[in-house]
């Protein structure tokens, strides 16, 4: 995910974090930084070299310490989408465990179901992180949680029906 910020004093700051591996770069007036370590990058504002460290990242927000300078580039995830994220695990690991639910319509609970709803929890919450329109987030939620119920119906049912 990449974000542009502008700083007075400083200029146009570029923020950028892969999703699968959590590789951070950052640019500033679009000439890439020297990366020291894992959360310390050198740049060189014409006067000396000056020391940027990065606290959080993509969900928990990252900061960016420029000098003595706090730079927010991205924004913590909301209260809402992590509770939507959660939504997703909770119900098929509460629908998947219990016989009487699973009698009407059977679906994967248990580590299984567990797995995969928790990789769904995880696109969800990364697809509603970096969408801005509330409706959109919303509509990737249902769909999401849909999506998670259907793979997870489909296991359930074919497990059922090896076992008739």
């Amino acid at each position: 995910m990449k974000s542009v910020v502008n700083v007075p004093d400083i200029g146009t700051v570029e923020y950028e974090e892969s999703i699968w591996t959590g590789k951070k770069q950052i640019a500033i007036n679009g000439k890439p930084l020297k990366k020291i370590d894992k959360k310390t990058f050198v740049y060189n504002n014409g006067t000396g070299d000056i020391r940027v460290f990065i606290t959080g990242n993509f969900l928990s927000g990252a900061k960016l310490l420029i000098g003595n300078k706090n730079v927010a580039v991205t924004a913590a995830a909301k209260w809402y989408e992590i509770l939507c994220s959660v939504l997703i695990v909770a119900f098929v690991m509460i629908w998947g465990n219990s016989v009487v639910l699973c009698s009407i319509i059977p679906i994967i609970g248990g580590g299984i179901g567990g797995a995969i709803s928790a990789m769904f929890a995880i696109f969800n919450l990364f697809l509603m992180k970096s969408t801005k329109n509330v409706l959109l987030k919303l509509l990737i939620f249902v769909g999401m949680f849909v999506a998670n119920f259907a793979v997870c119906f489909m296991i359930g049912f074919a497990i059922v029906s090896a076992l008739v």
